[in-house]
């Protein structure tokens, strides 16, 4: 059964919370209300359900493509990684 790498984990967690706390923010502006103690209840559910459904949907590969299928997630670490990077080695020269 093939299952979402850690590190894919931690940037589906980091971009998650980001967008819904973000988000939040936007809404408690637009309505006027503090949604402070709000925001990691509901970062914390969501990024739950997430990784829940795409740990399921990663399940229902078959047997003969789980390798494929990891060298294409490995693919995407490598490739994310590189955008951060190189947006750091940026700001630094």
């Amino acid at each position: 059964m093939l299952e979402l790498s850690p590190e894919l984990q931690a940037l589906l967690i980091a971009g998650v919370t980001f967008l819904v706390t973000e988000g939040l923010k936007a809404l408690g502006g637009i309505f006027k209300i503090d949604v402070s103690g709000v925001g990691s209840v509901v970062v914390a559910a969501i990024v739950g359900v997430l990784l829940l459904l795409v740990n399921g949907w990663l399940a229902l590969i078959p047997a003969d493509y789980v390798e494929i299928a990891k060298s294409v997630m490995s693919l995407l670490v490598v490739v994310l990684s590189s955008f951060g990077v190189h947006k750091t080695v940026k700001r630094f020269g």
